[in-house]
């Protein structure tokens, strides 16, 4: 059984799936959105500014495997649909979970996996239709509408975006096929980069991402840091 509900507000729907799920367990999946979140998260529990217009969105994916590169999965399901419906050949994917167009913030995904009940739950955030004043003149943020002229259903895209994970939830099997992509449309390849790792810094060129999702940085004596966590920024040209 499904479930779709939509709220005017929200404080997340990560929290609501959380919430609800105490409450029906076993395989009930749940597909909640929010016009608006007052304290939206995303990795490593970062605030997600969240205002009206754009498409926040939690459901959950039934599968047996844990599968590390998953959250990429996710990145090129939505990135690889964004650029079927739409004209926008400046859109990359930012290592581990954000879509950018240019050096710009388009959305995010946020993963998490429930070993004892075989599931993902996925928290997305997409800046479909929000005002750009909404965002109080942050520059590294862009909007949907903004980039193709008109607004979208965020309901109808809702379900574009989860149809289009089941239609292509067999390349699990096979990751190398959409990691290859991932490093096709990767944000900052061949870029100086920075990585906040605990209580130190990697500094190095992003040279892509390996077979096992990890981000490989290659420092000045040819070192190669593989990355799988942490606040990675990159260095602009001087």
């Amino acid at each position: 059984m499904k479930t779709k509900l939509l709220y005017t507000l929200l404080d997340s729907t990560m929290n609501e799936y959380q919430r609800l799920t105490q409450f029906c367990t076993g395989t009930h999946q749940w597909i909640i959105r929010a016009r608006e979140q007052k304290e939206g998260r995303g990795r490593e529990d970062r605030f997600w500014y969240s205002p009206e217009g754009g498409l926040w969105m939690t459901f959950d994916i039934y599968y047996d495997d844990f599968i590390p590169t998953f959250p990429l999965f996710i990145a090129y399901c939505l990135h690889s649909l964004l650029l079927e419906l739409f004209p926008l050949e400046s859109l990359s994917i930012k290592w581990p979970n954000d879509i950018m167009w240019k050096n710009k913030k388009l959305g995010g995904i946020l993963c998490e996996h429930n070993e004892s009940e075989k599931k993902y739950i996925i928290g997305l955030g997409l800046n479909t239709n929000v005002s750009q004043d909404a965002f109080d003149g942050k520059l590294d943020i862009v909007t949907l509408s903004s980039l193709i002229g008109f607004p979208v259903s965020n309901e109808y895209l809702s379900d574009l975006i989860i149809a289009n994970i089941h239609k292509k939830i067999d390349l699990l099997t096979n990751p190398k096929f959409y990691l290859n992509y991932i490093n096709l449309w990767l944000y900052g390849l061949n870029q100086l980069a920075q990585v906040q790792l605990d209580n130190k810094i990697v500094t190095g060129i992003n040279i892509g991402v390996a077979e096992d999702g990890t981000l490989l940085l290659k420092d000045r004596e040819g070192y190669i840091h593989e990355i799988n966590y942490g606040s990675l920024n990159y260095i602009p040209d001087l």
